[in-house]
């Protein structure tokens, strides 16, 4: 379990970062309609993996759905 909790923020910041820089790349185009979607559809990846990482343990902590050995064995890691 805590195995699986470790390896799940590396999986969601690596997902989120290949669709943010997936979208980016319509910033390359010269047409402007698809240059705002690529730099509004990059924010919306970045966000999600922002709070996913950060705000939802947290939150899981909060509600008493996240064991604390597991908080305390992901803090040693770092």
């Amino acid at each position: 379990m805590i195995a699986a909790i470790q390896s799940a923020g590396r999986a969601v910041a690596l997902s989120g970062i290949t669709a943010a820089v997936g979208l980016l790349s319509l910033v390359t185009l010269p047409v402007p309609f698809l240059r705002s979607v690529g730099y509004g559809g990059m924010l919306i990846p970045f966000i999600a993996v922002c709070v996913a990482v950060t705000l939802l343990p947290v939150c899981l902590a909060w509600r008493g759905c996240l064991d604390r050995s597991v908080l305390a064995a992901r803090s040693d890691d770092l």
